[in-house]
């Protein structure tokens, strides 16, 4: 337990100093921007541009969580010293995508105290701080770092292989959208990231064409089998670890 908790301090850590460095490129971009200029609906306009920020560069840092969360100690063959001390496999197993949850849910916190005190740095105001649907891109942001968090983390225990556990998520994340023109929507909807994006591009319909980030809806689909899906393969991901926690043997 110690072992792991420790483990957890140490990504809590390396989350802090990915959230700074991720604050000084936010903060320049802010800084230069102008969204009145533009005719952009200024109203939560910088909370919305952080959490899609978050959603693109804090995907590459959580896939690595999730990925180093696993290989770690098979890496240096500790898992053998956490099973002896903990006599339930399925709980070290929980404690490992609790880390997941937990750093995601960790930099998403810093990301939202740091927006909306760059918005009140900005205006002296907390009025518009807000966008309408601040609460569905809160639950989809994280929902999104989870998910490609826990399937790195499972990509890594099937195989092994961290290099696989990173390069699988990334690639369907950033380049899943070039099958689209050759599947069909009827297809793409049975796709991972096509069904992330459904999500992320109706909760962050606020930032239209000229904002600094956007996630352009090209045909996606939101609705409740988005939702079903997503719970699907979540559900599915966590069954599978703990099958491979329970049945891994651990080399002496």
């Amino acid at each position: 337990m110690k072992g792991l908790l420790c483990e957890y301090n140490k990504l809590k850590t390396n989350t802090l100093l990915y959230v700074l460095c991720f604050i000084v490129i936010v903060f320049i971009a802010f800084c230069q921007y102008d969204a009145v200029r533009t005719g952009i609906n200024a109203q939560g306009y910088i909370f919305s541009t952080g959490l899609a920020t978050l959603n693109i560069l804090g995907t590459v840092y959580i896939i690595f969580i999730g990925a180093f969360a696993f290989f770690n100690d098979w890496h240096w063959n500790t898992y053998q010293h956490q099973f002896i001390n903990i006599s339930n496999r399925k709980k070290i197993c929980s404690l490992k995508l609790l880390i997941i949850l937990m750093s995601s849910l960790f930099i998403l916190i810093l990301v939202v105290i740091f927006t909306c005190g760059i918005h009140f740095m900005n205006t002296g105001s907390i009025n518009g701080i807000l966008p309408d649907k601040f609460a569905l891109q809160l639950l989809y942001t994280l929902l999104s770092l989870v998910f490609w968090g826990e399937l790195a983390f499972t990509l890594t225990a099937l195989t092994r292989n961290i290099v696989i556990g990173v390069l699988i998520p990334f690639v369907v994340n950033n380049f899943e959208i070039l099958l689209y023109q050759y599947i069909g929507q009827k297809f793409s909807r049975f796709l991972p990231s096509y069904n992330l994006k459904s999500l992320l591009s109706y909760s962050f319909d606020n930032l239209k064409s000229g904002s600094m980030i956007v996630f352009p809806d090209i045909g996606y689909g939101f609705g409740i089998f988005n939702h079903i899906y997503l719970f699907v393969l979540l559900t599915f991901f966590i069954l599978v670890n703990i099958y491979i926690f329970t049945k891994m043997e651990i080399p002496s």
